[in-house]
């Protein structure tokens, strides 16, 4: 987002590919004078993007440390220090970063540093104590950013409503969410949900129209307790694999003991009596059913599982025990299927993550991810594709474009090391940036 940041990766990309295509002494390492001529060259380079651009810092600081970097560059390339000029590579990249914080203002900054300690606490198994304290700093972050925006004027009527809407949303889901149970953890999962969504802009063409922000409030309140419902199957249901399993386990146990001839022991159920907890089953089973259906949710594998529970009961009935424990192992394998499926349902309903995606139009907070470096992680490397002319959006159909077979050899000398080889991270740090080689 920072044209500042584009000229700083040519300085890198410069200095990595001038040491790169250096002659090589007989142990392979680049040769003093060739170093020097590199280094003098990138210095001749850096003194020009200062001349031209040192007007155009957000912050002096970052003006400050690019030029002190640049009187370091001079005394490493007279000492021919290739160490200290890969670790200047390295720096240059920091000073991107650098760059694009210096874009933000201070209330941004502490909306996306809240955003992604909640997210860091979430994916570390924090405790329900520090994820509840992380959630009101969210709310709090959240808050100042909007007022600063309306301070600021910068923003549209509409972008600045989508704002105040977003902050009216998540006031309401937390008072509703304290109000039905939910967790801290699951607040914080369904608030960073709804960031994320309404970070990434407009809904695309084809989309349900927008909701007013009391439509939304209350097509929540329906998921949620939907979502209640689910849990309380979802509880009943491991209730009956837990009970169907050993039903199946003693049922097992009978029919080797009988085809074995081996007497049963005085503690085992009798068979008369795995067939009562095998229609119990099957009756209890049918209860959570006939809810479900109720409430117009699948039952399909439910369903299988009943007729499995019927056919092993009346085997059982029969006095034919082996006979049964496949239908107990149909009947299972249907049941957790059908666990399965509903607690992928419940998570494609968590508020944020399904039809209320996206709904509110306009800007949405810093942080979000509708930019052109989606395909380059937190080191500036590739991480989408494999193929860089995939990655930076090259036409591999254009037989005119020098860049795409310059990418292809770098890529297949990447391929060659091994990560975490300087070699490899040279590699690496060639591929990044949307002007690379």
């Amino acid at each position: 987002n920072n044209p500042l940041g584009y000229e700083v990766q040519a300085l890198r990309r410069e200095l990595a590919w001038l040491i790169e295509q250096a002659p090589r002494d007989e142990d392979g390492q680049p040769l003093a004078t060739a170093l020097q001529e590199a280094g003098a060259q990138v210095i001749v380079s850096f003194e020009r993007f200062l001349d031209a651009h040192s007007t155009e810092f957000q912050k002096p600081n970052t003006l400050i440390r690019m030029m002190d970097m640049h009187y370091a560059l001079i005394n490493i390339s007279r000492a021919a220090d290739l160490a200290g000029m890969e670790q200047f590579i390295q720096d240059l990249r920091e000073v991107t970063v650098q760059l694009e914080d210096d874009l933000l203002s201070d209330a941004e900054k502490a909306l996306r540093d809240a955003q992604e300690a909640l997210q860091e606490a979430l994916e570390n198994g924090a405790s329900e104590e520090e994820i509840a304290e992380l959630n009101e700093q969210m709310m709090e972050a959240l808050e100042a950013y909007i007022d600063e925006q309306q301070e600021s004027g910068d923003l549209s009527p509409a972008e600045m409503q989508a704002l105040e809407d977003m902050q009216a949303l998540m006031e309401a889901l937390k008072e509703l969410l304290e109000e039905l149970g939910i967790s801290p953890e699951e607040f914080a999962q369904m608030m960073q949900n709804m960031m994320q969504n309404m970070q990434s802009g407009p809904p695309p063409a084809g989309q349900p129209p927008e909701m007013s922000i009391e439509e939304m409030i209350e097509a929540l309140k329906q998921q949620i307790e939907m979502m209640q419902k689910m849990q309380k199957y979802m509880e009943e249901l491991n209730a009956i694999i837990e009970e169907q399993q050993a039903v199946r386990d003693e049922t097992l146990s009978r029919a080797l003991r009988h085809d074995n001839g081996q007497p049963h022991p005085d503690d085992a159920p009798t068979i008369e009596e795995l067939e009562e907890r095998q229609e119990a089953l099957e009756e209890r089973l049918g209860a959570v059913v006939d809810e479900m259906g109720a409430e117009g949710l699948p039952t399909d594998n439910l369903d299988v599982a009943i007729d499995e529970m019927d056919e092993a009961e009346g085997d059982l009935e029969r006095g034919r025990a082996g006979e049964a424990v496949p239908d107990q192992d149909e009947a299972l394998e249907a049941l957790r299927q059908a666990s399965q499926n509903m607690q992928a349902m419940m998570m494609m309903m968590m508020p944020g993550s399904g039809p209320l995606s996206g709904t509110m139009d306009g800007a949405g907070p810093p942080g979000g991810g509708a930019n052109g470096d989606s395909f380059i992680d937190g080191d500036g490397n590739l991480r989408s594709s494999d193929n860089p002319n995939e990655a930076l959006g090259i036409e591999t159909d254009d037989p005119n474009n020098l860049s795409r077979g310059i990418r292809d050899e770098i890529l297949e000398r990447r391929r060659q090391q091994e990560d975490g080889s300087a070699a490899g991270s040279y590699l690496d740090r060639l591929l990044q940036g949307p002007d690379g080689p």
